[in-house]
């Protein structure tokens, strides 16, 4: 391969060149500019219902049933497992992705027609209180199965279908029915206490929660700014799941906990290391292997020095085996990284995501350094991408609530929109749960822009900008 030579002269013109572009942008102060997505709504005046909370977006209590609502969600499963449903949720699933104006109406009419049955069951399972589905993850650990995650999912499109239809047949109230029920559904996922239970909850309910920007611009739409405001916040409690998380490794081998406090011989300690494998890589190893990968991961010495920094002594280092010593160390590591991450999930976050950021640099640091070696830094979970996923969820319900309460202000005031969201008396305008600030609110001419931003500096692309460019009718 011929290499390509740059003289000096040449190699000096384009260093100058460089730093004067650097120094330019510098001395502007500014940047590449932001992009958003943006959301084109036309909205209509409308007051608050009577009573104010006339409409909400979860069963009321009088109307809940006790009992465990995976039970009912099982029945389903049973009329539902066949290629014939497959094929139609594939279809309302695409149907679902194309714009509300261009729905097939009729197709969808009659695939949610020869369904009647399925969505009668499942919009009585919603309105169950409890949801246990016996998710076995003390004992199975990482092997735990989650067969109705996916069949939830599927169901989930069609409860979207139902929405979307009423949406297009400006039927606002049959719409607002079914998205309570949704919105249960979601929240009956979550009780797995799994993080991709969570996860999987959370997009269900923020593709019904898109439903509800096409359903607020219905000229009948009743305004939702209550029902919006009364859902539970956070609408789901991840830091139940990232429990779990925590304490994955424990669970599928429960020796790690109190693994300093172990007398084993060498071959117990060889044992153990063999379950690890087992429990965590689908790889064979053999009991060379072990010292390879852990002289991968900290050689000896260094993994001396680690526990020495624990609080071990030196003298009770020496004594022990030396698969322990790695072990340990490796633990000590472990831990470390898991608390620095998962610690950040209990503060809001606008305060927590460049501490998440920080840490998960210094976890890829590590596993760089020390990679090869015991598995246990696959059981971390994403923090950043979860913990912005779900903090997306919180925000896109305050982008509603504040939608809804402009159409409040255009009812009470018959002045069409306010030319800042503080000239709104009738109801509390929510601060973007990204930022910790006010979302940012402008008047361009005849209508209005609402950005919904992420904090300065943000890693995330474009697509979490969201821009609402907003015309009143």
């Amino acid at each position: 391969m011929n290499a390509i030579f740059v003289n000096p002269k040449q190699k000096l013109t384009v260093f100058i060149l460089m730093c004067l572009t650097v120094l330019a942008q510098a001395q502007s102060g500014k940047s590449e500019p932001e992009t958003w997505r943006t959301v084109s709504v036309q909205l209509h005046p409308a007051n608050l219902p009577r009573p104010s909370l006339k409409y909400v977006l979860l069963p009321e209590i009088d109307r809940q049933k006790l009992g465990n609502a995976a039970l009912a969600y099982s029945v389903i499963f049973g009329l539902t497992g066949n290629n014939t449903f497959a094929d139609q949720i594939n279809r309302a699933s695409e149907w679902n992705k194309l714009p509300l104006s261009e729905i097939p109406t009729r197709e969808c009419k009659k695939l949610l027609s020869e369904n009647q049955l399925v969505l009668e069951k499942l919009e009585r399972a919603a309105r169950y209180r409890d949801c246990n589905w016996q998710v076995e993850i003390r004992e199975d650990g990482l092997n735990a199965l989650l067969p109705h995650l996916s069949r939830m999912k599927g169901l989930s499109q069609l409860l979207v279908l139902k929405i979307r239809v009423a949406i297009a047949g400006k039927d606002p109230e049959s719409a607002i029915a079914s998205l309570k029920s949704g919105m249960a559904m979601a929240g009956h996922i979550a009780t797995d206490e799994t993080l991709i239970g969570s996860l999987m909850a959370r997009s269900v309910a923020e593709l019904l929660l898109e439903q509800v920007v096409h359903l607020i611009q219905l000229p009948n739409a009743p305004n939702l700014y209550w029902a919006l405001t009364d859902l539970p916040r956070p609408f789901f409690d991840v830091r139940r799941s990232l429990l779990w998380e925590r304490d994955v490794l424990f669970m599928a081998v429960p020796e790690l906990r109190g693994i300093e406090h172990l007398k084993y011989s060498n071959a117990q300690w060889k044992s153990l290391f063999r379950k690890i494998l087992n429990s965590f890589s689908s790889d064979s190893h053999s009991e060379g292997d072990f010292l390879m990968t852990g002289k991968a991961l900290l050689d000896y010495p260094p993994a001396k020095k680690r526990l020495e920094h624990s609080g071990l002594s030196r003298a009770e280092i020496n004594q022990m085996p030396v698969i322990k010593v790695m072990l340990l160390a490796a633990m000590d590591n472990y831990l470390y990284h898991r608390d620095n991450l998962l610690r950040w999930s209990t503060v809001p976050y606008w305060q927590a995501w460049q501490r998440i950021e920080e840490s998960t640099a210094q976890l890829d640091q590590s596993r760089q350094k020390f990679n090869g070696t015991l598995p246990f830094y696959d059981l971390l979970p994403a923090v950043t991408k979860t913990y912005f996923r779900f903090a997306i969820l919180e925000r896109r319900i305050d982008e509603l609530r504040i939608l809804e309460a402009l159409r409040l202000y255009a009812g009470s005031s018959g002045a069409g929109l306010p030319e800042s969201l503080d000239q709104i008396k009738e109801v509390p305008i929510p601060l973007n749960p990204m930022t910790g600030e006010l979302f940012i609110y402008e008047r361009t001419g005849e209508g209005s822009v609402l950005k919904a931003t992420l904090p300065t500096n943000h890693s995330r692309g474009p697509k979490d900008r969201v821009q609402y460019n907003i015309q009143i009718h």
